[in-house]
C-alpha cells in the first residue's frame, strides 16, 4: 500500500474489557488492504474501562482507524 501510495480508513468495533484491555475486534469497514493491520494496532490499545455507577464494565467501543501517507514538503 505504501509503495502504490495508497490512504484509506478502516472501522472497527471492539470489546473493551473490564481491564481496560480490548477482547474482540471485528471490522466493519474499509479498505480491505488495512483491515489486518488496523485490527493488530487496536489490540495493542489498553483503556481505562468503562464504569457503570461504581462498577466496572465491559463496553463496545466503534472507531475509524486512518492510514494516511506523509507527506514530504
Amino acid at each position: 500500500a505504501f509503495r502504490a501510495e495508497i490512504e484509506g480508513d478502516v472501522v472497527v468495533r471492539f470489546l473493551v474489557g473490564k481491564d481496560g484491555r480490548v477482547r474482540k475486534v471485528e471490522v466493519m469497514d474499509g479498505e480491505k488492504v488495512f483491515c489486518k493491520a488496523a485490527v493488530a494496532a487496536v489490540k495493542e490499545y489498553v483503556f481505562e474501562p468503562a464504569q457503570q455507577g461504581e462498577r466496572t464494565v465491559a463496553a463496545w467501543v466503534t472507531q475509524t482507524v486512518s492510514f494516511r501517507l506523509k507527506k514530504e514538503h
